[in-house]
């Protein structure tokens, strides 16, 4: 972990059994509760991070080099992040690759996404593997009371269940979608499908407009008369 050399871990993650990592800080200062889950695939972090199924989770990365290719205007898969904050392994200051426009830490600030790197991740994702999804919180910056505040938070929070999170992450308006896949232009639309946002991607999207459909996006409390 050569890029966090020489500096203070001034953050942390807080389990919501008490168990307590310390790290540092990336992206956002704030302090943000979620129900902690692991993803263990080793690219697409950016598509991860928008994806909508993500809303109110904090995700760990257990791939130790997560933000090595940085972020693009390409890649995302909602028009947001709704993810919560995210834990990574290694903090990697430099991005390297060619549709890179901007590193993973930049990109989080400007997303308003709290994160935190140093953290093992691997051995959290085996604690969620054996106890399951848990509440915790991205603790950043660290200060003193901070933990047992934050505690007390967690144990006050009800979790995701019950919640209506389509609702959360479902477009406002209707619009029309347009971008088929990158690797070809899509067909001239023929029929027109209906696409209802309960928390869509938009790679689906793509696939729909690439097989020639006229897309429209709905949000998710659009009724039968409206279509």
């Amino acid at each position: 972990m050569k890029a966090l050399v020489g500096m203070d871990r001034n953050a942390g993650l807080l389990l919501e059994d008490g168990t307590f990592f310390s790290g540092f800080g990336i992206g956002a200062e704030n302090i943000v509760i979620g129900e902690l889950c692991f993803n263990t695939a080793m690219t697409g972090y950016q598509e991860t991070l928008t994806d909508p199924s993500y809303a109110g989770q904090l995700i760990t990365f257990t791939n130790p080099h997560i933000g090595n290719i940085g972020t693009n205007i390409e890649d995302n898969e909602h028009q947001k992040v709704h993810a919560r904050g995210f834990v990574i392994r290694e903090r990697n200051i430099f991005a390297s690759n060619w549709r890179s426009a901007s590193s993973l830490e930049d990109w989080a600030r400007l997303q308003g996404v709290t994160a935190i790197a140093g953290i093992d991740t691997r051995l959290v994702a085996g604690i969620l593997r054996d106890r399951g999804a848990m509440k915790a919180a991205i603790i950043n910056p660290l200060h003193q009371g901070a933990q047992e505040s934050t505690l007390d938070k967690l144990n006050a929070w009800g979790g995701l269940e019950g919640l209506d999170l389509a609702s959360e992450v479902t477009t406002k308006q209707p619009y029309d979608w347009n971008e088929g896949l990158w690797r070809q232009e899509p067909p001239a639309a023929q029929k027109t499908v209906v696409a209802i946002d309960y928390g869509m991607k938009t790679n689906i999207l793509r696939h729909l407009r690439h097989q020639g459909f006229r897309v429209v996006v709905h949000p998710a409390n659009t009724n039968i008369e409206a279509v």
